[in-house]
């Protein structure tokens, strides 16, 4: 066992500034940090340190820490604090983000070891230079599900020219977050605040700003409780938008907007979220990382969105009647309006209104449309040299659409459980092709993922056709190899196995062989009588347990 009581004040100092020159430690604590004017140290390398100034050889593994044990006892007892690693003062914290801001402004050095990794229950990131974020010093704070490059969350930041710190409601500035704040009509965004426009200042809202004075915080403010309160609106204030995560896109700019348009591909490559885009270019609307229901919060009563489905009716699309009863159950039938007659009838003039229809195909055409389906032709719209108008069944109203509306749909083009679209939904109608986009993947654990969907495309389309090929954004939430195993063992591969009626046969060859193994089975119940294949193919198990044999089956694929 060391002697502890050698350790002194000066070596532990001198212990902590060598490390705090130097690159990110290892190993890393697990349960502790030592403090020191908010730096955290790993304290059982601190301790090992100190005796190597002192002259004494002493490893890490030589002694043990945590609580009551000798080692941390004596850096208290020489005034040193040692914290659980969520156990964080912020003002601590922004302390040293100020100090480091000063230091870091005139060299390259970003690095953030020493920084808190939690805030209680959260993970906490510090960055000096990495990311959309690098022309500003930042500080932020994530819960599960968000990231910095695809969420929201509370964010630190340090806008140098002002002398001032920013307490904000973070957005992703690139990526489309899932979630979105739901904050009130007057919050001010970041953009108002710092006086000029960038990607950055755009995304964010304001909650609290500090005038940095001197290279020092404000003495007059409870940093504490600013961050519990952002804290709360991001546990309180926080919607979950309609866009499903797993058609993250980059958006595919429509070169010319038509009154009528379907985006057509496989599963997986953006067709939902691409309709923000279209949405976005025939309202005018400049929002950054707008989202279906924020938009229809902007422009109400022109945006309407609706999924088809097989029960989805005339009377759901256009107008049908409704039974009320009243106190003494007498019936009476009303006629109410559909989501369509009611985006029409509140239609400006001169300002264009947008009908979304997801999944278009999975509806009964002629059904749902009626005899709408002529009227929304370009030319048979009100006010066109063609303006048809015709009579509803149930209001007995004279209708037809305002040339104001616009139609933008999607459809899966792998959807089976429906016959060929319908013709004449096809001849009123632009097509524009959402394809997949091997380009926007990166590699995971030397697993080139774009290689992987290219040649898996490309022995699907000549098996069975492209309207089947998998998308991008099956592997777009994927950042370790863990993932990629379990969205081609619960995503991928289920959804091929549909694709072929459950006959490996001709799956297995796409995928090389290496996912489906044969296996003996016992015919002897049988008999002669009827004739049993005593062989099968499964779905190989060890394939999903072991990294190594996944990651060089996938490779094996481009390889």
């Amino acid at each position: 066992m060391p002697d502890f009581n050698k350790l002194t004040h000066e070596a532990i100092k001198e212990a902590i500034d060598k490390l705090l020159k130097g690159p990110n430690p290892s190993p890393s604590s697990t349960t502790y940090d030592l403090v020191y004017e908010g730096a955290r140290i790993p304290p059982k390398l601190v301790i090992r340190e100190a005796f190597q100034i002192i002259g004494d050889d002493v490893k890490s593994r030589d002694f043990e820490g945590g609580e009551n044990t000798p080692a941390f006892n004596r850096l208290k007892e020489l005034g040193f604090v040692i914290k659980k690693k969520n156990d964080v003062d912020i003002s601590e914290t922004l302390k040293l983000f100020v100090k480091d801001v000063k230091n870091k402004s005139q060299t390259s050095d970003t690095r953030t070891w020493y920084y808190p990794k939690k805030f209680g229950n959260y993970a906490f990131k510090a960055s000096f230079g990495q990311g959309g974020l690098a022309r500003r010093p930042w500080l932020a704070i994530t819960k599960d599900g968000q990231e910095i490059q695809n969420g929201i969350y509370p964010v630190y930041l340090y806008y140098r020219a002002q002398n001032k710190i920013v307490l904000a409601y973070g957005v992703s500035e690139n990526n489309q977050p899932n979630y979105e704040w739901n904050l009130s009509d007057d919050i001010i965004s970041i953009q108002e605040e710092v006086g000029f426009d960038d990607p950055i200042t755009r995304c964010g809202f304001v909650h609290s700003v500090y005038k940095i004075d001197n290279h020092q915080l404000p003495n007059n403010v409870d940093f504490q409780v600013d961050l519990e309160n952002i804290l709360n609106d991001y546990e309180n204030l926080v919607i979950e938008t309609e866009l499903d995560i797993a058609e993250i896109l980059e958006f595919e700019s429509p070169k010319e907007i038509y009154k009528n348009t379907i985006l057509y591909g496989p599963p997986g490559t953006g067709k939902t979220f691409n309709t923000v885009n279209y949405v976005q270019e025939i309202l005018g609307d400049k929002s950054v990382n707008p989202s279906i229901k924020s938009l229809k919060a902007l422009y109400p009563g022109r945006l309407e969105f609706v999924t088809f489905h097989q029960s989805f009716s005339y009377e759901d699309f256009i107008e049908g009647l409704r039974a009320t009863s009243d106190d003494d159950g007498n019936l009476t039938y009303e006629v109410t309006n559909g989501v369509f007659k009611n985006i029409c009838e509140k239609a400006i003039p001169g300002k264009p209104s947008v009908m979304v229809i997801d999944e278009i195909n999975r509806g009964n055409i002629a059904r749902i449309f009626g005899e709408l389906i002529t009227l929304i032709e370009d030319t048979k719209r009100k006010g066109q040299q063609e303006e048809l108008e015709v009579t509803l069944p149930y209001s007995k109203q004279s209708f037809s659409v305002p040339n104001e509306i616009f139609i933008v749909a999607t459809m899966n083009t792998a959807d089976r459980s429906l016959v060929m679209l319908d013709t004449a939904l096809r001849r009123r109608f632009n097509f524009v092709e959402i394809a997949p986009n091997p380009s926007l993947l990166t590699n995971i654990d030397n697993v080139d993922c774009g290689k992987v969907l290219t040649v898996l495309n490309q022995r699907i389309e000549q098996l069975f056709d492209k309207e089947h090929a998998i998308g991008h954004s099956f592997f777009m939430k994927c950042k370790n190899i863990e993932d990629l195993m379990i969205t081609f063992d619960k995503r991928i591969l289920p959804l091929l196995e549909e694709y072929f009626f459950d006959d490996f046969s001709k799956l297995s060859p796409i995928l090389n062989g290496h996912f489906y193994e044969r296996v003996s089975v016992d015919s002897s119940w049988a008999g002669e009588e009827i004739n049993v294949d005593e062989s099968k193919l499964i779905k190989r198990k060890d394939i999903f347990e072991n990294p190594k044999i996944f990651s060089d089956a996938l490779k094996d694929l481009y390889e």
